[in-house]
Order: structure tokens, then sequence, then C-alpha cells
């Protein structure tokens, strides 16, 4: 009876062992993938910087070490903007910008004038009836 105790106290050594083994490789294959995704991220975060920061692609690809249609496939997989791209919508939004600026200043500058107009016109009213009330009392003979 011993001898059967101590065969499957045995067995279940072997299976906990198994077990053990089982679970150091279950955290050893979750740590190399966590670490493969937090290379792809810094990867991804170097590219974005890199991207934002290069005056075009060829000059990004040379400091990343890669070729130019590497940088833009990636680019395009990860859906990041190219360096051209950017340029181009940075241009598109300053022209924007000061179109904005131009036509704030332009419809200032017709209010003004409009106001202007309005005021000489009133101040032209005013001196006309003045004038006659002037004339209305020098016919009376007020000064």
């Amino acid at each position: 009876m011993q001898l059967l105790l101590n065969k499957f106290l045995l067995i279940i050594i072997a299976i906990d062992v198994f077990a053990f083994g089982l679970l150091i490789i279950f955290l050893i294959n979750t740590r190399i993938n966590i670490l493969r995704k937090v290379n792809r991220a810094r990867l991804f975060i170097r590219i974005l910087e890199i991207s934002k920061s290069a005056n075009s692609s060829e000059e990004a690809a040379q400091v990343l070490g890669i070729t130019r249609e590497n940088f833009i496939q990636y680019s395009e997989e990860r859906n990041i903007e190219s360096p051209e791209i950017r340029i181009k919508r940075e241009e598109k939004n300053e022209k924007m910008k000061e179109y904005e600026e131009k036509r704030i200043m332009d419809e200032e500058a017709r209010w003004r004038a409009e106001q202007e107009k309005t005021s000489a016109e009133r101040k032209h009213i005013l001196e006309e009836q003045a004038r006659k009330r002037k004339e209305r009392l020098g016919k009376f003979g007020f000064k």
C-alpha cells in the first residue's frame, strides 16, 4: 500500500513539475511577445518623430537606415503622414490662415469705409439742416 501511495505521489510531483515547466515557458513567451510589441511601438514612434522633422522621405529613410520604398510602405501601412504630404498640408494651412486674415482685414476696411461714408453723409445732412435753420432765422432777423 505504501508503495502505491509513493507511486501516486511521484506521479503528482511529476505533473506539478511539468505544469511548472509549462508556466515558465508561458511566462518566457509572454515576455518575448511584450518586448516585441514594445519594440514595434518604439519603431512606430521613432518613424513618426522622424517623419515630422524630416524634409523629405529620402532624408527620413537615410536617418532610419532603410530604403525610401520601405519607409514609404511602412508609413502607408501605419497611416503615418510622409514628410512631403506634411509640408504640403502645412503650406496649405498657412495659405488658408493668411487668406482668412486678409479676408478679415478687408472686411474690417470695408466696414470702416462704410462707417466713414455714413458719418460723412450724416455730417453733411446736419450741416445742411443747420444752414437752412440759419437762413430761416435770417429771414426773421435773427443771427
